[in-house]
């Protein structure tokens, strides 16, 4: 191979590389099927066998006008050490007559069985899931806008 396809090869390999790592760092979009959480309730975490191993119950820490923060702190229904966090953030905003929401939804755990699959689920639906690291660490990052009439 010649020295021009060498680096032509080495440049697109580190463009769609840098394009990977940018994508994986960005929040993912969760369903729809999530629903309006202004109004949801209950949080859990299960494990592959659908065992619940934390849950709580959010509630509204601030409600402005076009914002509402919602929170809640996650304990094992077993007494166990795993714990966890979730906070959800709401927007809305109006122009004319358009209304843009965005919703934003950052969890973390700890203390979970290392290196296993979990899923997040909220009021029942599945939301997503994720694996731990080696210390039992988990952390989701999702977001969804629409626009609406």
């Amino acid at each position: 191979m010649s020295s021009g396809r060498s680096i032509i090869t080495l440049t697109i390999a580190l463009t769609l590389g840098a394009g990977t790592l940018a994508a994986q760092r960005r929040p993912a979009v969760f369903p729809v099927s999530v629903g309006d959480l202004t109004a949801a309730q209950l949080v859990e975490v299960r494990d592959l066998d659908g065992q619940v191993v934390l849950n709580g119950t959010l509630k509204t820490s601030s409600n402005k006008v076009n914002e509402i923060e919602r929170k809640a702190d996650l304990d094992s229904p077993t007494g166990g050490k795993a714990d966890g966090k979730i906070s959800i953030e709401i927007e809305r905003k109006e122009s004319r007559d358009l209304v843009e929401t965005s919703d934003e939804i950052e969890f973390s755990a700890s203390h979970l069985p290392a290196m296993a699959q979990f899923e997040l689920f909220i009021d029942r639906r599945p939301v997503a899931s994720f694996m731990t690291t080696k210390d039992g660490k988990g952390q989701v990052k999702l977001e969804r806008k629409s626009t609406g009439g």
